[in-house]
């Protein structure tokens, strides 16, 4: 350096002084004084478009935590939010249309997550559901209609779940895929092997009639399940027609029956040779 440079001669002439004494060169209190002072004249829209990113993420990510985002039914809205968020960029910030899709995407897993726990947690109960559905296990059953009773918070108007082990049940009534069940009844009816007979039959009727009771408050007598839109009356026989003397002919019959609306189809056959 030059003999005559400015800044040789400013750390020549320049006093010693502590650490604490200098003057910070990033005053971190009046930033955040400066900071608190934008968002004090900052609207709600734009400070939560600012935080937006970060609430997607964090959504994003307790997404990931449940266990039950592996399965493949919300895989496919998961990738999608996962591209849209790994190709944000800045003037992508202030495109509020662009983080509502996201906010819809997830939105839609939370939706069925949801849904796919409550089932899991009323039908199944207990983590380990191999126990909670075998007859030869009551201990499990017994706990799982006590947690239903208490949840459900009905019992002088709903009817009592036995909680003996249902003893005698074909195996053909038991809903082996359990899993698969409940992921089908978040989207569409699923047929349950046995129907009421099923090992998860008690426990329907028991949330069936709780809702009843929670639509009609005040009445003493509520039924177990909501009045039927319409009926179905099929009658289906085999009988000699048109004669005595003809052979077997399989009949049809069907009504239906729906508010004032009464419909009836009739199918019959005959026999041509021994008429």
């Amino acid at each position: 350096m030059a003999n005559n440079n400015v800044w040789k001669e400013v750390w020549y002439h320049a006093k010693p002084l502590p650490v604490w004494n200098q003057k910070r060169l990033f005053d971190d209190t009046k930033e955040a004084e400066r900071v608190f002072h934008e968002f004090g004249q900052s609207s709600v829209g734009k400070i939560v478009g600012l935080v937006l990113p970060s609430l997607v993420h964090a959504a994003y990510d307790r997404i990931l935590e449940c266990p039950d985002s592996r399965c493949e039914e919300v895989q496919k809205d998961i990738k999608a939010v996962h591209e849209q968020l790994r190709t944000i960029r800045s003037p992508q910030l202030d495109d509020q249309t662009f983080f509502t899709d996201i906010a819809d995407g997830v939105y839609s897993v939370e939706i069925y997550l949801s849904m796919f726990n409550s089932l899991r947690r009323k039908l199944l109960m207990k983590e380990n559901t191999s126990r909670a559905t075998h007859p030869n296990d009551s201990t499990p059953i017994k706990k799982s209609r006590m947690e239903l009773e208490k949840r459900t918070r009905r019992m002088d108007r709903a009817p009592k779940l036995s909680t003996e082990p249902t003893t005698n049940v074909p195996q053909s009534n038991y809903v082996h895929d359990e899993t698969k069940a409940l992921h089908d009844l978040t989207k569409t009816e699923v047929e349950l092997p046995g129907g009421c007979r099923n090992v998860w039959g008690p426990t329907l009727q028991r949330l069936f009639h709780a809702q009843q009771v929670h639509k009609a408050p005040g009445q003493s007598r509520v039924p177990v399940f909501p009045a039927p839109v319409g009926r179905e009356y099929i009658l289906q026989t085999t009988t000699r027609h048109p004669s005595p003397s003809s052979r077997d002919c399989p009949q049809r019959m069907y009504v239906t029956i729906s508010g004032s609306e009464f419909r009836m189809a009739y199918a019959n056959t005959s026999d041509k040779c021994f008429s």
